[in-house]
């Protein structure tokens, strides 16, 4: 007695109106019928096929792109970070001492900084009208900060702008002469 898989035997026979007919033969006989036909999606199939497809895609690809960008974003930024950390170590190696908040006026890091970074443009003080960043109440563009919760506006921003050799702008903003602080802030392009 020979044990195989778990298939019928060959020479089973079907119980009912083709009692004649084995497995083996009844197969045959159906691929036979069958060769003449051919294989195919009907349209509908293939049409709810794309559209699922299609849905996925527009449920996950938006996300991808966002997170994508995201991390575009973050490494221009790390980049711009270490260019201006950079800057500023040349200039405490050059004159030996290290730039601190309250230290030196607005305006006055700027210049200092232009003059270790490689700066393509230099936008001026940005209330004035030929500036590389437009006001957002006159212009459509709005500029945003990184979580996208506030504009700023032009005139705030008045301390220095000047864009970097990949196109990155950097803003000074020296909020008020009597508070030991100030902001830069860079539009990084990805």
């Amino acid at each position: 007695m020979s044990f195989r898989g778990g298939g019928a035997s060959d020479k089973l026979t079907l119980k009912g109106k083709r009692q004649g007919f084995t497995l083996k033969k009844l197969v045959e006989r159906k691929n036979i019928l069958t060769k003449k036909c051919q294989v195919a999606f009907t349209l509908a199939e293939v049409l709810i096929t794309l559209g699922i497809i299609g849905i996925v895609a527009s449920m996950t690809l938006p996300a991808l792109i966002h997170k994508n960008q995201n991390k575009a974003l973050e490494a221009a930024l790390k980049k711009n970070y270490s260019a201006i950390s950079q800057a500023l170590d040349m200039y405490q190696a050059q004159t030996g001492e290290r730039i601190k908040a309250g230290e030196i006026e607005g305006r006055m890091l700027k210049t200092v900084l232009m003059k270790y970074l490689k700066s393509v443009r230099d936008c001026g003080p940005s209330f004035i009208e030929n500036v590389c960043i437009e006001d957002y109440e006159s212009s459509p563009k709005r500029y945003k900060t990184f979580n996208n919760t506030q504009y700023f506006r032009q005139n705030l921003l008045d301390d220095g702008v000047f864009v970097l050799p990949d196109g990155s702008t950097v803003i000074l903003e020296n909020s008020n002469v009597n508070v030991n602080s100030g902001s830069i802030y860079i539009s990084a392009l990805m």
